[in-house]
């Protein structure tokens, strides 16, 4: 298990990551979300967060919420509703862990002022779009 909090600690718990793959999404929303890029690692869907109270989720769309702290203002998630799977923001992680960048989603989002020199699969708009319609689709 991986320990994980926000800034302040109120909020805390454990993960069980069962990939070392993460993610950053170059959408227009995250960049207001997180002010840069959105570095995400999928959780699942077994969290159990030790202060819930100190949550505060904005549900950003039908199909998804993101989740931050009320006390210290610490982006913690993205959730997808439908499936309740979690995508954390990587700086909760607090124990030494080895994590392979792998994926750019939104890549032609991406400001022309930074670039990522690792080798990643690039994803578009578009092929988002073809995604999470595939998971809007499918039936639970």
């Amino acid at each position: 298990m991986v320990k994980c909090t926000c800034l302040c600690k109120s909020v805390e718990f454990d993960v069980n990551f069962t990939t070392k793959n993460y993610s950053v999404c170059h959408c227009k929303d995250c960049h207001k979300w997180t002010g840069g890029v959105y570095m995400s690692l999928s959780a699942g869907k077994d969290l159990s967060f030790k202060n819930e109270a100190a949550i505060g989720r904005y549900s950003h769309s039908s199909w998804a919420e993101r989740g931050f702290c009320k006390k210290c203002g610490t982006n913690l998630f993205y959730r997808m509703k439908k499936s309740n799977h979690y995508f954390l923001m990587l700086g909760l992680i607090d124990d030494e862990i080895s994590l392979n960048f792998n994926e750019q989603q939104f890549i032609d989002e991406k400001p022309n002022h930074f670039s990522f020199s690792n080798a990643t699969n690039a994803i578009t708009k578009k092929e988002m779009k073809i995604l999470l319609d595939d998971y809007l689709e499918k039936k639970d």
